[in-house]
């Protein structure tokens, strides 16, 4: 499985023609056996609303994006940098895994995932993440997605 998200240039824009600073790319793949499908019942919760690509808005230097696919999957990249005089420093986060809902509780249970530092002024690193579930309360209202989680709430825009 292979996702890659690309933003590239000075004055890029992504698709929601917000500008992004500097080149970066995000790239999600896995020689692993793929998992396992979802049940029947993971498939069937899935609303069609969710379908498709979302993209962060309104994040500053941070963007989230997240892939909901049919039956049950997800992949995500969400990508943090900042330019600095000695360079662009670039955190990133790549998973993917299954996603079930629950009324207005999403769950995102990444079953792959890796992180990256890029860092002009020190060592780099990529590690795996945590294999943990993320929970957010949901809503989609036309072609706008609210996630609230732990740490806030977050807007994204149909891609």
């Amino acid at each position: 499985m292979l996702l890659s998200v690309l933003l590239a240039g000075c004055g890029t824009t992504t698709t929601t023609g917000r500008p992004v600073a500097g080149p970066h790319t995000v790239v999600m793949e896995s020689t692993s056996a793929p998992p396992p499908a979802p049940s029947s019942a993971e498939i069937a919760a899935v609303p069609r609303e969710l379908i498709g690509t979302w993209e962060s808005q309104a994040q500053g230097d941070a963007l989230d994006v997240i892939v909901f696919v049919d039956p049950a999957r997800f992949k995500r990249a969400e990508v943090l940098t900042q330019q600095r005089d000695s360079g662009l420093f670039e955190y990133s986060i790549a998973s993917r895994g299954t996603v079930r809902v629950t009324g207005n509780e999403l769950v995102l249970a990444p079953d792959w995932g890796t992180q990256t530092l890029k860092d002009p002024d020190g060592p780099g690193w990529e590690r795996p993440i945590e294999l943990v579930p993320v929970r957010f309360r949901w809503s989609v209202n036309g072609n706008e997605l609210r996630l609230e989680g732990s740490t806030g709430e977050v807007v994204y825009a149909r891609g």
